[in-house]
């Protein structure tokens, strides 16, 4: 009895030495990672904006990204005459369809969080009240490798906002599509 129980037991635990384990990322991982900065083009309350941000991101396997990235409206926003702005910052998760080819399609969440700031005037320190609001916006991009460290893209893409609660603006207020210019920089 003993036998069989040392027999047993040896080719129990001697099986997993034999199988190989299976994992989502393997030992072999080429890493990357870029540095962007991003021009969005938008609308808020009723009126065209541009965006500018920046975003970056660790590259696995040349197609899975883990980023950041960060947006603010440039031009003065306005309502019931009273100027305001919106930013918003967020955690990024991408994935690169075909990076090697010359043209090929990305895309890419952003959650995260940011604020509506309610301005006296243009100064930057006169802010009267502020709102935090919450950001979901996925977008598609198609991206041309101009060269090994340096691709452009061009996307579409849907802000979702939750949470806005100033000078009488509503979430559809600062929802909307977006169009974006991106100018990649990095090792890919």
């Amino acid at each position: 009895m003993k036998k069989m129980s040392l027999l047993l037991f040896c080719l129990i635990f001697s099986f997993p030495l034999h199988a190989q384990e299976k994992t989502l990322v393997g030992e072999d991982i080429d890493n990357g990672g870029f540095g962007a900065p991003v021009l969005k083009f938008t609308g808020v309350n009723g009126e065209g904006k541009v965006m500018t941000g920046a975003r970056g991101g660790w590259i696995m396997n040349h197609q899975f990204v883990l980023g950041g990235g960060s947006y603010s409206v440039v031009n003065e926003s306005r309502t019931n005459g009273t100027a305001f702005d919106v930013d918003y910052s967020g955690l990024e998760l991408e994935y690169i369809a075909k990076p090697v080819d010359l043209i090929h399609y990305s895309v890419y969440l952003l959650i995260g969080g940011g604020d509506i700031r309610e301005r006296k005037d243009d100064a930057l320190n006169s802010v009267l009240d502020s709102d935090g609001i919450f950001v979901v916006a996925p977008e598609v991009n198609v991206l041309l490798n101009i060269t090994e460290h340096f691709h452009v893209g061009a996307g579409l893409g849907y802000r979702w906002v939750n949470g806005v609660e100033i000078l009488g603006l509503a979430n559809n207020d600062v929802r909307g599509m977006s169009a974006s210019l991106t100018f990649k920089f990095g090792s890919f």
